[in-house]
């Protein structure tokens, strides 16, 4: 019977930013080789659809971290809080160190997911708060194949505070065909 019991996040520091915790705490944080973290986040009830963990796994490290192929999937290696990591890059065995240990916090995926999307908004509307306020406007014409009209757009994005307002007023109508941008 599969099951998942947590997720856990590796190489915090020398491939992730630190700044990847902000997004809940972790259950247990391990420092696996010098300045080199694993967070977990524990599951409040394992997760038994596979497929579900792994479409999970794969959007997380491919939409939120972008950084290491390897990340992808549900199969992880994860080093023991007690030990030693014994790879000669060391010279000496590294022993691993706790940064902490909050067994009672849990979660599921669903609590995950809306972590990551609410850390997300508050990250793009600090980015949007930092440019000047005003309207700024663009047009383009997008050449069409034989036989249909080009596509033209305008454009007036007003920035406000951490929000943006989009008018296409006098852009074409929708076309029902694709086309790229």
């Amino acid at each position: 019977v599969f099951g998942v019991h947590a997720l856990m996040v590796d190489d915090i520091g020398p491939k992730l930013p630190l700044s990847i915790l902000d997004v809940t705490s972790p259950s247990a944080l391990v420092e696996t080789s010098p300045s080199n973290l694993q967070a977990w986040f524990f599951l409040h009830e394992p997760e038994a659809d596979p497929s579900r963990f792994g479409r999970f796994t794969s959007r997380f490290w491919r939409g939120y971290t972008n950084r290491d192929p390897g990340m992808d999937g549900a199969a992880r290696y994860g080093r023991l809080p007690i030990g030693s990591n014994l790879k000669a890059d060391y010279g000496e065995p590294f022993r691993q160190r706790i940064h902490c240990w909050n067994l009672a916090t849990t979660y599921s995926l669903d609590d995950l997911a809306d972590e990551i999307i609410q850390r997300s908004e508050r990250s793009i509307r600090a980015a949007i708060a930092r440019v000047p306020p005003g309207i700024y406007r663009a047009e383009g014409r997008i050449e069409q194949i034989q036989g249909r009209a080009d596509v033209n757009i305008q454009c007036a994005l007003e920035v406000a505070g951490d929000e943006i307002h989009v008018d296409l007023t006098g852009s074409s109508p929708q076309v029902d065909w694709g086309g790229n941008v």
